[in-house]
């Protein structure tokens, strides 16, 4: 992808990353059929209805939830890039993007192992299943605030590293990195709400969100721009925060 961008610019940098998705792809295709292939596991369309339950309670749910997310935030982009000088702030905007990447990229990680735990913990005792979950809850949300201060911090420092341009656009970056603060305790609440078997739920809770996104978006981003932008994401995760933590108490 890298060379590509050197060589033809944004139009090389897109075939690049295209050309990477179907390589990883192909290479993921080929490492899982040898796996199971050397497991003895026969694949086969017999019966594959039978994994319409896992369909129906997980991956649909899921699946129209992401669009829900995906549809309101580009809604606020568009509305964003249509306003005089949108351009430039989309741009600082996806630069601080970057460190709200970063910044979630551990507690992320951590939560990769809590929804098999808790799925393994689901017929134990009730009260101490629930302190579980608070504990993980509140420790992985005090985790990423505190990788999220020295960003917040350094911001004006670290939108320097893009450019002169950049610096004055730091005020985007203070938001955009509390954002993961509010997302790392949307992705325990749902991962709790996949192990509980009350998905759908979400659903609600992401239309809540995009609700938030796009009512705030309409009325900051014409006024702030990229902190516009940037606050009407915040109000909608923390929308989806509030709406998932009020199923969860009421499923607890």
């Amino acid at each position: 992808m890298v060379p590509a961008a050197f060589r033809w610019g944004v139009d090389g940098a897109v075939l690049g990353l295209l050309a990477t998705q179907i390589l990883m792809s192909g290479a993921f295709a080929w490492r899982a059929h040898r796996q199971i292939h050397r497991a003895g596991i026969s694949v086969t369309f017999v019966n594959c209805w039978e994994e319409w339950k896992c369909i129906r309670d997980f991956a649909l749910p899921l699946g129209v939830a992401g669009g829900i997310v995906m549809a309101s935030t580009w809604f606020a982009q568009i509305l964003l890039v249509q306003q005089p000088g949108g351009y430039d702030h989309m741009g600082a905007y996806q630069a601080s993007n970057q460190w709200r990447t970063m910044v979630a990229f551990l507690p992320t990680l951590l939560i990769a192992a809590y929804l098999p735990i808790l799925s393994t913990l689901l017929n134990s005792d009730r009260l101490g299943l629930r302190q579980l979950q608070n504990r993980i809850f509140a420790s992985l949300t005090i985790l990423t605030l505190v990788l999220a201060l020295p960003i917040i911090f350094f911001a004006p420092w670290l939108m320097r590293l893009y450019g002169e341009a950049f610096t004055a656009f730091w005020p985007i970056l203070v938001v955009v990195a509390v954002i993961p603060v509010f997302d790392i305790g949307n992705l325990v609440l749902r991962n709790t709400a996949i192990a509980h078997g009350y998905a759908w739920t979400l659903i609600v809770a992401h239309l809540a969100m995009a609700t938030s996104v796009i009512l705030c978006g309409v009325w900051l981003i014409p006024k702030y721009l990229g902190v516009g932008l940037a606050l009407s994401l915040l109000a909608g995760y923390a929308s989806l925060l509030f709406v998932q933590y009020c199923f969860y108490r009421g499923r607890s």
